[in-house]
């Protein structure tokens, strides 16, 4: 009870000292001081996502439960299978029933945090040193509101040119010493692809057009073109903005792809899997992804697999960022956050390397070599370069690269180059936008003589009808 006034007391000098409208370092004080990272009471933290069938993650997870409560035994771990999804996550969370952590997308943190739905985690952040560890790309353009923390980055990608390197070397886009040319811009891009059809006789490129997939990638396209699909207004709607002459000219380009080009696949419909398929056996020069996994499915060898970075369009160089934050909800108490920071540490989703880590890092490095898996990417990291644990991932990547070295390299130096703006999907309705812009994407490859001002602009008054207009 002493514990409970006294926190009450805190919170309430605090809360006077912003009526009183006292300085930032003052209130950011007062928020700080009141974390500690011990814990001396009883709390109990329910985690989701936790495996809801047998086998060897839910083996793996209830190991780390007991593990953990051994360890620091005024901790509860309560599972939750519950995972993220907009059908459930509203009724939920309007109930109080979602579990204390929980994971979700980037694209899903604007929605959680104008809803008030997940709590402020700075303090805890700092207290427990994850603050100043954090992709500070990632902790201030994806996970903050206001200067605030509200969620951990704890997955990233970015995009880029996933490449055969074998079709590259076949059509003559190596350099001397192995390293792929790297395209400047869309175009180039597109050079590049029509050599490479016609010196292998495969597709040199290829686009996904189905299952939200091409509209995904094209968004990124046309924000290099200067395209944005979208604007909040003062009263809170949102107002499709992308019937312009800059996304006009991003169609055409795609078009082109087809029509003056000639260097993607005759099949006008194809999805994310079926386009890695094509690169790894050998029937597509490149695709757009994040740096894919499992080659190894489709009998591809590590070392004809390569990434370079995206081109740069006509107003600017971006590139999209995806991955996972994980969030608290709403009324998670001080004392299960840090508890909360501690289980994080604890199964390896941390900036530190804790005891055992390195062998168990080692372990899964040398069996992804063993079953041919490629290793040699960088990807993003949610942790600062200076950190253990991207010390450790450079260390692996380092010891058992099985790729080509100059093979990655653009890539993996094009994630330091802050000219390239890394930009996060839209923040509302975006899978549905997808679904519009994967139609128009199939309509250029099918029909030499589509109207790409006609489409985008028919696009356009579809999403905000459609869509725009019928969100709460």
């Amino acid at each position: 009870m002493k514990k409970f006034l006294s926190m009450v007391l805190v919170i309430a000098l605090s809360a006077s000292l912003y009526a009183c409208g006292g300085n930032d370092e003052e209130k950011e004080k007062v928020v700080d001081e009141q974390v500690s990272m011990t814990i001396d009471e009883p709390v109990t933290l329910s985690i989701g996502g936790w495996p809801a069938t047998e086998g060897d993650e839910l083996t793996r997870m209830n190991t780390y439960k007991a593990d953990f409560e051994a360890a620091n035994p005024n901790v509860t771990i309560e599972p939750d299978t519950w995972t993220f999804d907009l059908q459930t996550f509203y009724p939920k969370a309007e109930a109080g029933m979602l579990p204390n952590v929980f994971d979700t997308y980037f694209t899903e943190f604007q929605k959680l945090t104008d809803g008030e739905y997940v709590a402020d985690i700075t303090a805890v952040l700092k207290a427990s040193g994850y603050y100043d560890n954090i992709n500070p790309r990632l902790r201030d353009e994806i996970c903050s509101k206001d200067g605030r923390v509200y969620a951990l980055p704890v997955q990233a990608y970015a995009l880029g040119v996933n490449i055969n390197v074998k079709l590259w070397e076949q059509a003559g886009l190596l350099e001397e010493d192995g390293t792929p040319k790297q395209p400047k811009t869309w175009e180039e891009l597109a050079e590049f692809a029509k050599t490479i059809k016609e010196k292998t006789g495969e597709p040199g490129f290829t686009l996904c057009t189905t299952n939200n997939c091409g509209g995904w990638f094209f968004t990124n396209i046309a924000w290099s073109y200067g395209v944005d699909f979208m604007e909040q207004q003062k009263d809170g709607s949102w107002k499709a903005t992308f019937d312009t002459p800059e996304a006009v000219a991003a169609l055409q380009f795609i078009k082109d792809l087809k029509w003056k080009y000639d260097c993607v696949p005759a099949n006008n419909l194809i999805d994310q899997e079926e386009s890695r398929k094509l690169l790894a056996t050998y029937q597509t020069g490149m695709i757009l992804d994040g740096p894919i996994t499992y080659i190894n499915n489709y009998d591809m060898k590590p070392e004809d697999y390569g990434i370079i970075a995206l081109p740069a369009g006509p107003k600017k160089h971006v590139a999209l960022l995806g991955g996972k934050i994980k969030c608290f909800g709403e009324n998670v108490t001080t004392e299960q956050q840090v508890a909360a920071m501690k289980w994080l540490e604890f199964t390896g989703t941390s900036y530190k390397v804790a005891d055992g880590v390195r062998e168990k890092k080692d372990e899964e490095y040398q069996n992804l070599v063993k079953n041919g898996v490629q290793v040699g990417v960088k990807a993003l990291s949610p942790w600062n370069d200076n950190s253990e644990a991207v010390a450790l991932r450079d260390e692996m990547i380092d010891k058992y690269i099985n790729v080509k070295p100059n093979s990655v390299r653009l890539y993996n130096e094009s994630l330091k180059d802050t000219s390239i703006e890394l930009q996060a999907e839209e923040p509302v309705c975006c899978q549905d936008l997808y679904g519009i812009l994967d139609t128009i994407i199939q309509k250029v490859y099918s029909d030499k003589n589509a109207d790409c001002a006609a489409l985008i602009k028919q696009a356009n008054a579809d999403f905000q009808k459609n869509f725009l207009d019928k969100l709460d």
